[in-house]
């Protein structure tokens, strides 16, 4: 397995909501390892003597302040976020699509067929593993990458040379895998994944906007899934670190962590470090804010919503009681004007 520890370069972002005030880039000494690789062994640190950086580690209970001093260092927690995975052997494929609900497993296989039956009938799914088969992988996922809204915002395919280079390097160890959607041989949507002991990380995916009604992420994802469950190779699948509402509803588990980094003690690390928090108390303070004049909203209007359904009942009866007595007058006067 190759060293998690990685020379690298860190950003903090000083951002409230949509608005970034600035950024904080550094050169890092950077873990990437899953947590759930981690398990619960504890963080096994180098000397801090420059930024050391955990992207995901374990989260048990033991961190609690954001900014601490630890190992001679000022520890900062910048986030906290859960990481989805899927057990691929304490069930089978068909025992995992029974923790949908009947509505949801309904729509899976609605998209399946309807994939297929623009694909001539099958799912041309694409399995990438060999060095000499990377070289093709990197051709297909380049080629959707371009297109999709992921390499507009910065998390499309790496293009480098260098990057391909690893590629093959890695798959020569066992620790890559490529997954190529096809419709019709043209490739629609990709999953690049990481190997890592029995877990396999589905770490850049993406798909041809082109086919969006045609939902190829998703069924790639299904496809994907049914293979390693059918394969029994792997223990688990793993989403990877971003938080995602599909991968809520794909996951039948998960685990919570942190990103921390240790600075060297200086003064300007400390000022830095707390600016960064202040502005991310701001921007949680004013979602706060937001979220909750959200629901004061949807009250109101529920209270008014239900105001005018008892105001409109009322008049209605209102209305009926008093052709009843309008009725019940007329019949009165018949009475008395017979009897008169």
């Amino acid at each position: 397995m190759t060293d998690p520890w990685e020379s690298v370069s860190e950003t903090l972002v000083f951002q409230v909501g949509p608005f970034v005030l600035g950024r904080w880039t550094f050169d890092s000494l950077s873990n990437r390892a899953s947590p759930l690789v981690l398990g619960d062994s504890a963080p096994i640190l180098p000397p801090i003597i420059r930024p050391t950086t955990y992207q995901q580690l374990p989260d048990d209970g033991t961190i609690s302040c954001r900014v601490s001093f630890d190992r001679n260092a000022i520890r900062y927690v910048s986030y906290r976020g859960k990481r989805y995975f899927v057990d691929l052997r304490s069930m089978t494929f068909s025992e995992y699509l029974g923790k949908f609900s009947k509505k949801t497993r309904y729509n899976l296989r609605r998209t399946i067929r309807n994939f297929a039956e623009q694909s001539d009938g099958i799912i041309d799914l694409r399995c990438y593993q060999l060095p000499q088969e990377m070289a093709e992988f990197c051709a297909h996922a380049l080629a959707i990458s371009r297109l999709s809204y992921q390499s507009k915002i910065g998390f499309g395919f790496p293009e480098t040379e260098e990057f391909k280079t690893k590629l093959i390097g890695d798959a020569e160890n066992g620790e890559v895998c490529g997954f190529v959607l096809m419709q019709r041989d043209r490739p629609v949507s990709y999953a690049f994944c990481r190997i890592a002991s029995d877990i396999v990380t589905y770490s850049i995916p993406g798909y041809d906007p082109e086919f969006t009604r045609l939902s190829p992420g998703t069924v790639l994802l299904y496809t994907i899934l049914e293979k390693l469950f059918a394969e029994r190779r792997f223990r688990l699948f793993d989403f990877g670190g971003q938080e995602w509402d599909y991968k809520t509803m794909f996951a039948t588990g998960q685990t919570n962590y942190l990103k921390v980094i240790w600075f060297p003690k200086t003064i300007s690390n400390f000022v830095l470090i707390m600016l960064h928090l202040v502005v991310l108390q701001a921007w949680s303070g004013a979602a706060l804010v937001k979220e909750t004049c959200r629901s004061s909203v949807r009250v109101v209007n529920s209270g008014i919503t239900r105001f005018r359904r008892l105001t409109h009942f009322r008049d209605k009866a209102r209305g009926a009681s008093a052709i009843a007595n309008r009725a019940g007058a007329k019949v009165h006067n018949y009475r008395q004007a017979r009897h008169g």
